[in-house]
């Protein structure tokens, strides 16, 4: 009976008002992200006919403004609170959702629509993180992360097929319609608690140090392994799948395999397994990332890349909550804020790589190598 007690308050304290806002606002934004967010480099490199330069060069300008309204994010956050943060991305997400409409007939949009996503980008992260890390309880912070996580992929069970079967019905504009309507409502019950502020008494510099240069180069590698993962790998499988039907359904069955391991991973998490979780998971994180720059085949697309999934997420969730239990011993603004310059080094890296050598599957290569990184901890 007391052990019944002890769960129900547990999970009482996991889905508080609080929590259950960012859950809800991360399910539906989520939805919308993976209904379109794999496809979008497809819409480009594919339907556009966009050279695979002019994707990387798109998502280098994407990158380079959510760098920079980092910085007015966080001055958000302690002047208008995280929340009010996070709404403030809200316009930028409508203005280049509507952008995209109008692309193929506007292609000086080009360039703003990256720029667009980068401001919104900048603005939702930084309030959103803040928000989770002062919310949550310091003994449960690897079951928030992996209920974090597990609303990142409980709707990529559903996004990825339900995208996929609208591009094949309708084609790509209604399917950026709806993701346009999901993305906005996801907002609504953010204000049916208290505002958040953090403080930004911080001095950036003080944060890349010794001291945190293992979590400077972990940042690094899954910035690296994000931006391979969500634009080499689905141009590199599509040309296997050959439909964007059966892209979804790969993003789908990848999504339901990863989230029954999830919460599975929150709980070794908050158990003591952090760093052995997330050493166990580097090693299977990068022989999978080396198998997935020789794949040819369809069932060589769902095994490899769902196992890759897997050891991704065996990482994500136990840094996760050493990054919130980190931000809230330290000063939380200044560590969210270097968490997020980290790993968009990453991201703008192994981009700038791709341009430069000419060939994307050096990206899965230079992942897997930045798997050594994990090992630090």
């Amino acid at each position: 009976m007391n052990i019944n007690l002890h769960n129900h308050y547990h999970l009482k304290q996991l889905f508080k008002r609080e929590l259950f806002e960012i859950y809800f606002l991360l399910t539906l934004r989520y939805l919308s992200t993976y209904m379109v967010g794999i496809f979008i480099p497809l819409y480009l490199f594919v339907e556009l006919s966009y050279t695979l330069n002019s994707v990387i060069y798109f998502y280098l300008a994407w990158l380079i403004f959510f760098t920079i309204f980092l910085f007015p994010g966080i001055k958000a956050t302690a002047k208008f609170g995280s929340k009010h943060t996070m709404l403030f991305s809200l316009p930028f997400f409508m203005l280049s959702t509507a952008a995209i409409l109008i692309l193929p007939d506007y292609p000086i949009l080009f360039f703003p629509i990256a720029i667009l996503k980068g401001m919104e980008m900048g603005f939702f992260w930084t309030g959103f993180h803040i928000d989770a890390a002062l919310h949550g309880r310091k003994k449960d912070l690897g079951k928030q992360s992996a209920l974090i996580s597990f609303m990142t992929v409980l709707p990529g069970i559903i996004g990825p097929i339900a995208g996929g079967l609208i591009i094949q019905l309708w084609g790509f504009i209604p399917l950026f319609i709806i993701t346009l309507a999901l993305g906005s409502i996801a907002f609504i019950p953010l204000f049916t608690s208290k505002e958040t502020f953090a403080k930004t008494d911080y001095i950036l510099s003080e944060f890349f140090n010794k001291e945190h240069l293992k979590y400077f180069l972990a940042y690094f590698a899954q910035g690296i392994g994000h931006v391979t993962g969500t634009i080499f790998w689905p141009i590199l499988i599509f040309t296997i799948l050959g439909s964007y039907l059966t892209l979804g359904a790969y993003g789908t069955f990848a999504s339901i395999f990863v989230g029954i391991f999830g919460l599975i991973f929150g709980e070794l998490s908050d158990k003591g397994w952090k760093n052995k979780l997330i050493k166990i998971s580097a090693v299977f994180r990068a022989i999978f990332w080396t198998l997935k720059a020789f794949v040819q085949s369809t069932l060589q697309v769902f095994g490899i890349g769902t196992l890759s999934g897997l050891a991704s997420l065996g990482i994500t969730i136990p840094l996760l909550a050493k990054t919130y239990k980190r931000a809230r011993k330290e000063k939380v603004a200044g560590f969210v804020l270097f968490r997020e310059l980290s790993i968009r080094a990453g991201q703008i890296t192994v981009l700038l790589t791709v341009l430069a050598v000419g060939d994307l599957r050096i990206a899965f290569i230079i992942t897997a190598i930045s798997s050594v990184f994990f090992f630090l901890f």
